[in-house]
Protein backbone atom coordinates (compact mmCIF):
# COMPACT_ATOMS: atom_id res chain seq x y z
CA UNK A 1 0.00 0.00 0.00
CA UNK A 2 2.70 2.49 0.99
CA UNK A 3 4.61 2.28 -2.29
CA UNK A 4 1.41 2.61 -4.27
CA UNK A 5 0.41 5.60 -2.17
CA UNK A 6 3.75 7.30 -2.78
CA UNK A 7 3.28 6.76 -6.50
CA UNK A 8 -0.27 8.09 -6.68
CA UNK A 9 0.28 11.00 -4.26
CA UNK A 10 3.97 12.00 -4.43
CA UNK A 11 3.41 15.20 -2.42
CA UNK A 12 2.08 13.32 0.62
CA UNK A 13 4.31 13.38 3.71
CA UNK A 14 4.64 9.73 4.74
CA UNK A 15 6.87 8.77 7.66
CA UNK A 16 7.85 5.15 8.31
CA UNK A 17 10.63 5.80 10.85
CA UNK A 18 10.16 3.45 13.83
CA UNK A 19 10.36 6.25 16.42
CA UNK A 20 7.75 8.36 14.64
CA UNK A 21 5.41 5.40 14.16
CA UNK A 22 5.72 4.35 17.79
CA UNK A 23 5.07 7.85 19.11
CA UNK A 24 1.98 8.20 16.92
CA UNK A 25 0.53 4.83 18.01
CA UNK A 26 -0.68 5.84 21.48
CA UNK A 27 -2.62 8.61 23.15
CA UNK A 28 -2.93 9.35 26.87
CA UNK A 29 -4.49 5.98 27.67
CA UNK A 30 -2.04 3.61 29.35
CA UNK A 31 -2.13 0.69 31.82
CA UNK A 32 -2.24 3.11 34.76
CA UNK A 33 -5.72 4.13 33.64
CA UNK A 34 -7.39 0.81 34.55
CA UNK A 35 -6.41 -1.00 31.33
CA UNK A 36 -3.52 -3.34 32.19
CA UNK A 37 -4.45 -5.43 29.13
CA UNK A 38 -4.06 -2.49 26.77
CA UNK A 39 -1.16 -2.97 24.37
CA UNK A 40 -0.61 -0.59 21.49
CA UNK A 41 0.73 -1.81 18.16
CA UNK A 42 3.28 0.23 16.25
CA UNK A 43 1.74 1.97 13.25
CA UNK A 44 2.76 0.93 9.75
CA UNK A 45 3.32 4.56 8.81
CA UNK A 46 2.30 8.10 9.68
CA UNK A 47 0.62 10.03 6.86
CA UNK A 48 0.51 13.82 7.19
CA UNK A 49 -1.80 15.15 4.47
CA UNK A 50 -1.65 18.85 3.67
CA UNK A 51 -5.23 19.09 2.43
CA UNK A 52 -8.44 17.14 1.89
CA UNK A 53 -7.28 15.98 -1.54
CA UNK A 54 -4.22 14.24 -0.12
CA UNK A 55 -6.27 12.70 2.65
CA UNK A 56 -8.76 11.46 0.07
CA UNK A 57 -5.93 9.65 -1.72
CA UNK A 58 -4.86 8.02 1.56
CA UNK A 59 -8.40 6.89 2.33
CA UNK A 60 -8.99 5.45 -1.15
CA UNK A 61 -5.71 3.57 -1.06
CA UNK A 62 -6.34 2.19 2.43
CA UNK A 63 -9.86 1.11 1.47
CA UNK A 64 -8.57 -0.70 -1.62
CA UNK A 65 -5.93 -2.56 0.41
CA UNK A 66 -8.10 -3.17 3.49
CA UNK A 67 -5.70 -1.27 5.76
CA UNK A 68 -7.22 0.48 8.80
CA UNK A 69 -6.68 4.20 9.34
CA UNK A 70 -6.43 5.93 12.73
CA UNK A 71 -7.12 9.67 12.73
CA UNK A 72 -4.91 11.65 15.11
CA UNK A 73 -5.07 15.17 16.47
CA UNK A 74 -3.14 16.31 19.53
CA UNK A 75 -2.95 12.85 21.09
CA UNK A 76 -4.34 14.14 24.39
CA UNK A 77 -7.38 11.86 24.43
CA UNK A 78 -7.78 9.73 27.54
CA UNK A 79 -9.89 6.89 26.12
CA UNK A 80 -7.58 5.30 23.55
CA UNK A 81 -9.48 6.53 20.49
CA UNK A 82 -6.21 7.55 18.78
CA UNK A 83 -4.34 4.40 19.80
CA UNK A 84 -3.30 1.80 17.22
CA UNK A 85 -4.45 -1.66 18.34
CA UNK A 86 -3.76 -3.54 15.09
CA UNK A 87 -1.54 -2.76 12.07
CA UNK A 88 -2.77 0.54 10.65
CA UNK A 89 -1.71 3.82 9.12
CA UNK A 90 -2.01 6.85 11.37
CA UNK A 91 -3.39 9.98 9.71
CA UNK A 92 -1.82 12.93 11.52
CA UNK A 93 -3.72 16.10 10.64
CA UNK A 94 -1.32 18.68 12.12
CA UNK A 95 -0.37 20.15 8.72
CA UNK A 96 -4.02 21.11 8.11
CA UNK A 97 -3.89 24.08 10.46
CA UNK A 98 -4.99 27.17 8.51
CA UNK A 99 -7.28 29.67 10.28
CA UNK A 100 -9.56 32.28 8.65
CA UNK A 101 -11.90 34.62 10.53
CA UNK A 102 -15.16 36.32 9.54
CA UNK A 103 -15.39 38.78 12.41
CA UNK A 104 -18.76 40.31 11.49
CA UNK A 105 -20.39 36.88 11.27
CA UNK A 106 -18.61 35.70 14.45
CA UNK A 107 -17.28 32.66 12.59
CA UNK A 108 -13.86 31.06 12.33
CA UNK A 109 -12.85 28.49 9.71
CA UNK A 110 -10.03 26.28 10.92
CA UNK A 111 -8.22 23.21 9.71
CA UNK A 112 -8.69 20.05 11.73
CA UNK A 113 -5.04 20.09 12.78
CA UNK A 114 -5.10 23.60 14.22
CA UNK A 115 -4.72 23.61 17.99
CA UNK A 116 -7.47 25.34 19.90
CA UNK A 117 -4.84 27.68 21.36
CA UNK A 118 -3.75 28.80 17.89
CA UNK A 119 -7.34 29.49 16.89
CA UNK A 120 -7.88 31.44 20.10
CA UNK A 121 -4.73 33.47 19.43
CA UNK A 122 -5.98 34.38 15.96
CA UNK A 123 -9.34 35.50 17.38
CA UNK A 124 -7.96 37.84 20.05
CA UNK A 125 -7.23 40.83 17.75
CA UNK A 126 -10.84 40.69 16.55
CA UNK A 127 -12.28 40.85 20.06
CA UNK A 128 -13.55 37.28 19.76
CA UNK A 129 -12.91 33.98 21.52
CA UNK A 130 -13.66 30.28 21.21
CA UNK A 131 -16.57 28.90 23.18
CA UNK A 132 -14.64 25.65 23.64
CA UNK A 133 -12.01 25.89 26.39
CA UNK A 134 -10.94 22.42 27.57
CA UNK A 135 -8.09 21.85 29.99
CA UNK A 136 -6.00 20.64 27.01
CA UNK A 137 -6.57 23.81 24.97
CA UNK A 138 -2.87 24.15 24.13
CA UNK A 139 -2.67 20.57 22.85
CA UNK A 140 -6.12 19.57 21.58
CA UNK A 141 -6.99 20.20 17.94
CA UNK A 142 -10.15 21.37 16.20
CA UNK A 143 -10.60 17.94 14.63
CA UNK A 144 -10.06 16.14 17.93
CA UNK A 145 -12.57 18.35 19.73
CA UNK A 146 -15.17 17.67 17.04
CA UNK A 147 -14.42 13.96 16.91
CA UNK A 148 -15.05 13.62 20.64
CA UNK A 149 -17.78 16.30 20.91
CA UNK A 150 -15.63 17.95 23.55
CA UNK A 151 -17.05 19.95 26.45
CA UNK A 152 -14.84 22.63 27.98
CA UNK A 153 -14.83 24.99 30.93
CA UNK A 154 -17.18 27.41 29.16
CA UNK A 155 -19.78 24.72 28.54
CA UNK A 156 -22.28 26.49 30.80
CA UNK A 157 -22.20 29.40 28.36
CA UNK A 158 -21.43 27.84 24.99
CA UNK A 159 -22.38 24.17 25.29
CA UNK A 160 -20.30 21.37 23.79
CA UNK A 161 -18.42 21.77 20.51
CA UNK A 162 -21.47 20.36 18.67
CA UNK A 163 -23.39 23.53 19.51
CA UNK A 164 -20.63 25.62 17.91
CA UNK A 165 -20.14 23.70 14.65
CA UNK A 166 -21.66 25.58 11.71
CA UNK A 167 -20.10 23.68 8.80
CA UNK A 168 -17.63 20.87 8.13
CA UNK A 169 -15.37 19.53 5.43
CA UNK A 170 -14.68 15.81 5.74
CA UNK A 171 -13.41 12.81 3.81
CA UNK A 172 -15.73 9.80 3.86
CA UNK A 173 -14.72 6.13 3.91
CA UNK A 174 -14.75 5.85 0.11
CA UNK A 175 -12.55 8.93 -0.33
CA UNK A 176 -15.33 11.35 -1.26
CA UNK A 177 -14.93 14.88 0.08
CA UNK A 178 -18.07 16.45 1.52
CA UNK A 179 -18.51 20.11 2.42
CA UNK A 180 -21.47 21.61 4.21
CA UNK A 181 -22.34 25.30 4.20
CA UNK A 182 -22.42 27.53 7.28
CA UNK A 183 -25.90 28.72 8.14
CA UNK A 184 -27.01 30.50 11.32
CA UNK A 185 -30.33 28.62 11.38
CA UNK A 186 -31.77 25.55 9.69
CA UNK A 187 -35.28 24.18 9.40
CA UNK A 188 -34.83 21.65 6.59
CA UNK A 189 -34.18 18.34 8.27
CA UNK A 190 -30.90 16.70 9.26
CA UNK A 191 -27.72 18.72 9.40
CA UNK A 192 -25.00 16.55 7.79
CA UNK A 193 -22.28 18.34 9.77
CA UNK A 194 -23.82 17.32 13.09
CA UNK A 195 -23.87 13.68 12.00
CA UNK A 196 -20.06 13.58 12.11
CA UNK A 197 -19.61 15.28 15.48
CA UNK A 198 -18.60 12.83 18.20
CA UNK A 199 -17.94 9.91 15.84
CA UNK A 200 -14.13 9.96 16.30
CA UNK A 201 -13.33 9.43 12.63
CA UNK A 202 -15.47 6.31 12.22
CA UNK A 203 -17.92 7.86 9.74
CA UNK A 204 -15.49 10.25 8.12
CA UNK A 205 -12.36 12.25 8.92
CA UNK A 206 -13.01 15.95 9.50
CA UNK A 207 -10.50 18.14 7.69
CA UNK A 208 -11.91 21.62 8.34
CA UNK A 209 -14.63 23.21 10.44
CA UNK A 210 -16.47 26.50 10.64
CA UNK A 211 -17.24 27.35 14.25
CA UNK A 212 -19.41 30.01 15.82
CA UNK A 213 -17.32 32.11 18.20
CA UNK A 214 -18.15 34.49 21.04
CA UNK A 215 -17.39 38.15 21.73
CA UNK A 216 -14.69 38.53 24.36
CA UNK A 217 -16.35 39.75 27.55
CA UNK A 218 -15.78 43.33 28.60
CA UNK A 219 -15.88 42.05 32.15
CA UNK A 220 -14.97 38.68 33.63
CA UNK A 221 -15.40 37.94 37.32
CA UNK A 222 -14.12 34.77 38.97
CA UNK A 223 -15.76 34.17 42.33
CA UNK A 224 -15.22 31.49 44.95
CA UNK A 225 -17.61 30.38 47.70
CA UNK A 226 -17.55 28.04 50.67
CA UNK A 227 -20.66 25.85 50.86
CA UNK A 228 -21.85 23.68 53.76
CA UNK A 229 -22.10 20.64 51.47
CA UNK A 230 -21.81 19.47 47.89
CA UNK A 231 -25.61 19.37 47.66
CA UNK A 232 -25.78 23.02 48.70
CA UNK A 233 -23.45 23.91 45.82
CA UNK A 234 -25.62 21.98 43.38
CA UNK A 235 -28.70 23.77 44.73
CA UNK A 236 -27.07 27.14 44.02
CA UNK A 237 -26.29 26.04 40.46
CA UNK A 238 -29.90 25.01 39.93
CA UNK A 239 -31.24 28.26 41.37
CA UNK A 240 -28.91 30.30 39.15
CA UNK A 241 -30.34 28.58 36.12
CA UNK A 242 -33.95 29.01 37.26
CA UNK A 243 -33.56 32.70 38.06
CA UNK A 244 -31.74 33.58 34.82
CA UNK A 245 -28.30 34.27 36.30
CA UNK A 246 -25.91 33.80 33.39
CA UNK A 247 -22.84 31.71 34.19
CA UNK A 248 -19.85 31.14 31.95
CA UNK A 249 -18.37 28.34 34.06
CA UNK A 250 -19.25 26.60 37.32
CA UNK A 251 -17.32 24.05 39.38
CA UNK A 252 -18.46 22.52 42.66
CA UNK A 253 -16.25 20.06 44.52
CA UNK A 254 -16.01 18.36 47.91
CA UNK A 255 -13.56 15.88 49.31
CA UNK A 256 -16.15 13.73 51.06
CA UNK A 257 -19.86 13.10 51.56
CA UNK A 258 -22.00 15.32 53.83
CA UNK A 259 -21.51 16.88 56.29
CA UNK A 260 -18.20 17.72 54.62
CA UNK A 261 -18.09 21.28 53.23
CA UNK A 262 -17.68 22.04 49.54
CA UNK A 263 -16.13 24.72 47.37
CA UNK A 264 -17.93 26.47 44.54
CA UNK A 265 -16.27 28.44 41.75
CA UNK A 266 -18.32 30.50 39.30
CA UNK A 267 -17.14 32.58 36.34
CA UNK A 268 -19.33 35.45 35.16
CA UNK A 269 -18.84 37.03 31.71
CA UNK A 270 -20.62 40.01 30.23
CA UNK A 271 -20.68 43.65 29.27
CA UNK A 272 -19.17 46.12 31.72
CA UNK A 273 -21.39 46.07 34.80
CA UNK A 274 -23.39 43.05 33.63
CA UNK A 275 -21.12 40.43 35.17
CA UNK A 276 -21.18 42.30 38.51
CA UNK A 277 -24.97 42.26 38.49
CA UNK A 278 -25.10 38.50 37.96
CA UNK A 279 -22.40 37.92 40.58
CA UNK A 280 -24.36 39.93 43.17
CA UNK A 281 -27.50 37.92 42.51
CA UNK A 282 -25.55 34.66 42.75
CA UNK A 283 -24.03 35.71 46.08
CA UNK A 284 -27.54 36.16 47.47
CA UNK A 285 -28.35 32.59 46.46
CA UNK A 286 -25.13 31.36 48.09
CA UNK A 287 -26.08 33.05 51.36
CA UNK A 288 -29.59 31.59 51.18
CA UNK A 289 -28.04 28.11 50.85
CA UNK A 290 -25.85 28.62 53.93
CA UNK A 291 -22.66 29.48 52.08
CA UNK A 292 -20.33 32.45 52.04
CA UNK A 293 -17.87 34.14 49.73
CA UNK A 294 -14.28 32.93 49.92
CA UNK A 295 -11.05 34.41 48.62
CA UNK A 296 -11.34 35.92 45.14
CA UNK A 297 -7.57 35.59 44.80
CA UNK A 298 -7.72 31.84 45.43
CA UNK A 299 -10.58 31.48 42.96
CA UNK A 300 -8.67 33.45 40.31
CA UNK A 301 -5.56 31.34 40.91
CA UNK A 302 -7.52 28.12 40.48
CA UNK A 303 -9.12 29.40 37.28
CA UNK A 304 -5.79 30.56 35.87
CA UNK A 305 -4.26 27.12 36.46
CA UNK A 306 -6.99 25.17 34.66
CA UNK A 307 -4.70 24.33 31.70
CA UNK A 308 -1.53 23.71 33.72
CA UNK A 309 -1.33 19.90 33.53
CA UNK A 310 -1.73 19.79 29.76
CA UNK A 311 0.70 22.69 29.31
CA UNK A 312 3.37 20.79 31.25
CA UNK A 313 2.75 17.73 29.12
CA UNK A 314 2.96 19.73 25.89
CA UNK A 315 6.32 21.06 26.99
CA UNK A 316 7.69 17.61 27.78
CA UNK A 317 9.77 15.49 25.41
CA UNK A 318 7.37 12.53 25.49
CA UNK A 319 4.22 14.53 24.73
CA UNK A 320 3.60 12.78 21.41
CA UNK A 321 4.22 9.39 23.02
CA UNK A 322 1.33 9.58 25.48
CA UNK A 323 3.62 9.51 28.52
CA UNK A 324 2.11 12.38 30.47
CA UNK A 325 0.28 10.36 33.15
CA UNK A 326 2.92 7.74 33.90
CA UNK A 327 3.57 7.62 37.61
CA UNK A 328 0.51 9.77 38.28
CA UNK A 329 -1.60 9.46 41.39
CA UNK A 330 -5.06 10.38 40.16
CA UNK A 331 -7.68 9.41 37.64
CA UNK A 332 -11.18 10.47 36.70
CA UNK A 333 -14.03 9.73 34.32
CA UNK A 334 -16.47 12.08 32.62
CA UNK A 335 -20.13 11.12 32.99
CA UNK A 336 -23.37 12.91 32.19
CA UNK A 337 -25.85 12.92 35.08
CA UNK A 338 -29.27 14.62 35.39
CA UNK A 339 -29.08 17.36 38.00
CA UNK A 340 -31.73 15.72 40.19
CA UNK A 341 -29.71 12.48 40.34
CA UNK A 342 -26.30 14.05 40.98
CA UNK A 343 -26.33 13.54 44.76
CA UNK A 344 -27.38 9.90 44.45
CA UNK A 345 -24.73 9.12 41.82
CA UNK A 346 -22.03 10.81 43.87
CA UNK A 347 -23.00 8.86 46.99
CA UNK A 348 -22.89 5.60 45.02
CA UNK A 349 -19.44 6.46 43.68
CA UNK A 350 -18.14 7.15 47.18
CA UNK A 351 -19.59 3.85 48.40
CA UNK A 352 -17.73 1.97 45.66
CA UNK A 353 -14.49 3.76 46.51
CA UNK A 354 -14.81 2.79 50.16
CA UNK A 355 -15.86 -0.76 49.39
CA UNK A 356 -12.74 -1.29 47.31
CA UNK A 357 -10.57 0.60 49.82
CA UNK A 358 -9.47 3.25 47.35
CA UNK A 359 -9.95 6.20 49.68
Amino acid sequence: MLEGLRATCPTLALDTAPDACEAASVDALNPFRARPDFVAVRALAVAEPADAGELSAVVRSAAAEGVPLVARGGGSGLMGAAAVVRPAVVVDLRRMNAVAIDADACLVRAGAGATLASVEEALVPHGLMLGHDPWTVGVATVGGAIGTNGLGYLGARAGSIAAQVQALEAVLADGRIVRTRPSPARSVGLDPARLLVGTEGTLGIVTEATLAVLPRPEERLVRGYRMPSFEAGVAVAARCRRTGIRIASLDVSAEDLPPAPASLLIVFDGLRGEAHLHAERALALVHAAGGEASSDAEAAEKWAARHAIAERWAASRNARAGGWLRGGQFDYAHVGVPLAALGEVRAAAHALIRRHRLD
